[in-house]
């Protein structure tokens, strides 16, 4: 009989990491790899005057990130728009947001950027928590 003690779990806000993964089992199914969302970089505003000024990525996630946000968080549908409707500025990117099962509509970028603080491969399931309970928070 040994006296192993199981591996550390690591939090958010510790530096060393998480423990490394356990080695598959032989003839176990094969694991998907984790989300990691993706952005429309770069995102411009531009003016009539022609002034380009750069948008915060996070607010752009790619059509394929809002869709994962969308069946994983509501209900599968997802719409585009022009973060400045009609005016003097305009954009090089589109908004995309998705609904939630209340039909609350939420912007994808917001809730993906949790993936970037809270990567999946380091904290499983951290950041599907996080926007759960954001979503719960609001209503949707």
């Amino acid at each position: 009989m040994s006296n192993s003690t199981p591996p550390p779990t690591w939090g958010p806000f510790e530096i060393s990491g998480p423990a490394p993964s356990p080695a598959p089992t032989p003839g176990a199914a094969p694991v998907a790899p984790p989300f990691v969302p993706t952005f429309i970089v770069p995102a411009v505003t531009n003016s009539q005057t022609g002034q380009s000024t750069g948008l915060n990525p996070m607010y752009f996630a790619t059509e394929a990130t809002a869709q994962y946000m969308a069946e994983t968080f509501g209900n599968g549908q997802i719409k585009a728009e022009n973060p400045y409707g009609t005016g003097p500025y305009s954009a090089n990117a589109e908004q995309y947001f998705y609904q939630t099962p209340r039909g609350q509509w939420r912007i994808a970028g917001l809730d993906a950027w949790t993936y970037v603080r809270m990567p999946e491969a380091q904290w499983p399931g951290l950041a599907a928590q996080q926007i759960r309970e954001a979503i719960a928070d609001s209503g949707g």
